[in-house]
């Protein structure tokens, strides 16, 4: 019941035995600059990837490393508030 609401399988090289040399040939050139196109495409993004993740790592870095130099400072610590004198009348 399934397989009767499915499309045929068609195979794009067997439409093509009707088309003129020609025709074939532009089809073929622009399938070639596609996967080129393709190609590119992947190593940008791959490139992309890249430098997104070593950005991240790099804010990461910089914010552990704040973090972990403010715990470090110790000078409000041994801060005492100032006595207030009071005023004689």
């Amino acid at each position: 019941m399934a397989d009767e609401n499915k499309q045929p399988k068609i195979d794009p090289l067997k439409g093509r035995q009707g088309v003129h040399a020609a025709t074939r040939d532009y089809i073929n050139l622009i399938e070639k600059q596609n996967l080129y196109r393709v190609s590119e495409l992947v190593k940008h993004r791959r490139r992309t990837n890249i430098t997104g993740l070593s950005l991240f790592g790099l804010v990461i870095g910089i914010y552990t490393y704040t973090i972990f130099a403010v715990k470090q400072e110790k000078f409000l610590d041994d801060f005492e508030e100032p006595k207030f004198v009071e005023k004689k009348q």
